[in-house]
């Protein structure tokens, strides 16, 4: 969690290309993150505290992962646009790799990924976080991650370029693009 101590550890260093990539506690579209009494709401603040202090506008937020988190998505979206509100920080959500219960209602994967892009897009002022390896975790391939880092060029700063040791459909482990262990196919 990040606590007040840690945010005041650091210092100021006005660096607005910085991209501060939230824990993986920070789960803002689970049910236990709707009370805004939650400690998972108290930490996407002190994210937003740090951010401001050390001068970036830019954190990283994962987007729903699993069919709870997915059915929260709207719930989700709005509290990150009521604690965002008023400051000059800008969300990032990041596609993250899909849990089996989400992965089971997806028929057409390059669809439903353009589908939520859309969805956060649409619901509040942010960007939006290209993970090539979630993208292959979720049953796409390299020239569909390709296709999607083109159509959502105007939409991100940050893209989070990595190989999966990892067949599709299974959580990723990261490694070098195109490296000896990187599961990810680059054709069609």
């Amino acid at each position: 969690f990040m606590t007040d101590s840690i945010v005041n550890s650091y210092s100021k260093i006005n660096n607005n290309k910085i991209l501060i990539h939230t824990s993986y506690v920070t789960k803002i579209f689970t049910n236990n993150a709707l009370n805004s009494l939650s400690k998972i709401q108290y930490n996407l603040k002190n994210y937003i505290l740090l951010a401001k202090k050390i001068g970036t506008n830019y954190i990283l937020i994962h987007g729903p992962s699993s069919k709870e988190e997915y059915d929260n998505f709207s719930k989700g979206l709005q509290i990150i646009k009521q604690l965002f509100n008023n400051s000059n920080i800008i969300p990032c959500i990041e596609i993250p790799s899909f849990t089996k219960t989400l992965l089971e209602i997806i028929t057409d994967y390059k669809n439903f990924i353009i589908d939520y892009f859309n969805f956060v897009l649409k619901h509040i002022k942010c960007e939006i976080v290209i993970d090539t390896a979630h993208l292959h975790a979720n049953g796409l391939n390299g020239k569909e991650i390709a296709e999607l880092i083109q159509k959502y060029k105007n939409d991100y700063t940050f893209i989070h370029l990595n190989g999966n040791i990892k067949n599709k459909f299974i959580s990723d482990v990261h490694c070098p693009i195109e490296s000896s262990n990187d599961k990810l196919t680059y054709t069609s």
